[in-house]
């Protein structure tokens, strides 16, 4: 009697079209959890920009609607580009919507702008009578914020 030790070349074909299966239907699901992994960092810091934003009005509400308040050291604006004071905090510059961003989220973490360019690109559309910061994250999804309205909104 003939004592063998291994595997013959069928069980390994075997086990690699077992493997080769497996890898085909797992690497979707990984791509798909990527993609569900950026929609709610996206969801999470809209969901906590405008808890911020009503914050913050409440807050301007509180100190009696003066035109701007100071949190943390930072001054907030409440003022349009006519001059006149508005219900929400207003930004008329990118650099002022960055600022808006991360006065009013306390440096939220995940989405601190540090210059205008690094997790979340700035655009500052002037519209007719109301401004909105747009906050774009990732050249997938842009968080905007429409000073008149106070909405914020994920497009």
């Amino acid at each position: 009697m003939k004592n063998t030790h291994g595997f013959t070349l069928i069980e390994l074909v075997i086990v690699i079209l077992i493997l080769g299966i497996m890898s085909a239907i797992a690497v979707p699901k990984f791509v798909a959890l990527q993609d569900d992994a950026h929609q709610s960092v996206v969801d999470s810091a809209a969901s906590s920009f405008d808890g911020a934003v009503e914050l913050t009005r409440l807050r301007h509400l509180l100190d009696g609607s003066t035109g701007s308040i100071e949190l943390q050291g930072n001054t907030i604006n409440f003022r349009d580009v006519n001059g006149n004071v508005t219900d929400f905090a207003t930004a008329s510059t990118a650099g002022e919507c960055a600022n808006l961003w991360n006065n009013i989220t306390d440096g939220m973490r995940a989405s601190t702008i540090e210059d205008e360019a690094e997790l979340l690109a700035i655009e500052m559309t002037t519209l007719t009578k109301s401004s909105t910061c747009n906050y774009q994250y990732n050249d997938l999804q842009v968080i905007a914020y429409d000073s008149a309205s106070g909405s914020v909104v994920i497009n």
